[in-house]
């Protein structure tokens, strides 16, 4: 009798234990740490005029991704370059209104130092471009993009960055002589941000050549394709 009763036991405990490894996964989440940023205001103005109106427009925020999944998940972000990429800052007015930024047009380069940089970079490009034609890569530019964008996260693991982030223009400093490119329109006091993740991960997997894609699924890790949200942080206007 106490065998058979010992019996059901163990049944019940293998049943439990089999439904808790079907469970639903967690989630992958985003933290914003910092506590308050503050916008300059650039009078309607496209772009800073000055180093100070760039410094006074620098926010350095630190914000972390938290893996609650089972599985090591690949982010596609550059946490040194938000808002030109997969990891962008949204900001929402007190009426819930969200506003997002205004990518812009790239001005004209009429500075000297400007052409020098610019024709420096397109060397660098064109070597890095000829590189990848050899290995036999098809879309470079995604590929260029994907190598320097890849955060993996173990399970149950959490990453910590630290980036600065311009408002209302937020691609000042890297790149000043485009500094009009990216910006947030009509930021007011209580108005808040935050970051928002999104890859569209086709464009990705089809960029990588078949032998880079059969070591990831080797190492069994899962492109991260959901979209998802940090909390949100108050902004302060300042002149």
């Amino acid at each position: 009798m106490k065998k058979r009763q010992l019996n059901r036991v163990m049944l019940m405990i293998a049943i439990i234990c089999a439904g808790c490894q079907k469970s639903e996964p967690g989630r992958v989440e985003i933290y914003l740490l910092s506590k308050e940023l503050h916008c300059r205001d650039t009078d309607g103005k496209s772009s800073y005029q000055t180093d100070e109106e760039i410094g006074r427009s620098r926010n350095v925020i630190q914000f972390k991704i938290v893996n609650n999944t089972n599985k090591i998940q690949l982010l596609l972000f550059n946490p040194y370059d938000i808002g030109m990429g997969n990891l962008m800052p949204e900001m929402k007015h007190s009426n819930g209104m969200v506003n997002k930024y205004f990518p812009g047009i790239v001005e004209h380069f009429d500075d000297p130092d400007a052409n020098a940089y610019h024709d420096c970079r397109l060397t660098v490009m064109k070597d890095e471009f000829k590189l990848y034609e050899n290995l036999g890569i098809k879309n470079i530019p995604v590929y260029i993009d994907y190598r320097a964008s890849q955060i993996l996260l173990y399970p149950g693991e959490e990453r910590s960055f630290s980036t600065a982030i311009y408002l209302p223009v937020l691609t000042a400093y890297y790149n000043r002589y485009t500094n009009g490119r990216a910006r947030f329109n009509g930021i007011k006091d209580g108005d808040s941000l935050y970051l928002r993740y999104a890859a569209y991960v086709p464009r990705y997997k089809n960029a990588l050549p078949d032998w880079e894609m059969n070591d990831l699924k080797a190492k069994g890790v899962s492109f991260f394709a959901d979209t998802i949200k940090s909390n949100a942080i108050a902004v302060k206007l300042i002149k």
